[in-house]
């Protein structure tokens, strides 16, 4: 009985994780047709990139001499910058690469057809 019970169990949880795993691959499809990476996906990687790019430059800012860490000090700023690149993305003030861009609106008037 406890097996019968423990499997009904299973079976459950298993339907539970794969319907919530089809309603993950429907929102990250969607965003995907739309030629672009997830808004949440930027800010988490962007806001990843900029903690571990301050705390490596205050850690080899620390460090004596300087120019033995330069290339520590070269790969923290690439960081921070890599950090905020991928913020500003996700504010939409940079296109991502790769993406479909917006039609821009014409700013024409409108065009008549002329009588032939």
């Amino acid at each position: 009985m406890i097996s019968t019970e423990i499997a009904s169990l299973t079976v459950a949880r298993l339907l539970l994780a794969y319907a919530l795993i089809r309603a993950l691959a429907r929102e990250v499809q969607l965003s995907v047709d739309k030629g672009r990476m997830p808004r949440w996906f930027l800010i988490v990687n962007g806001v990843a990139l900029l903690v571990m790019g301050v705390g490596l430059l205050v850690l080899r800012l620390r460090e004596r001499p300087l120019y033995k860490h330069l290339l520590g000090l070269v790969w923290a700023v690439l960081c921070c910058a890599a950090g905020i690149v991928l913020l500003l993305i996700a504010q939409g003030h940079i296109t991502q690469p790769g993406a479909t861009r917006p039609e821009r609106p014409r700013n024409l008037p409108p065009e008549f057809p002329q009588g032939q």
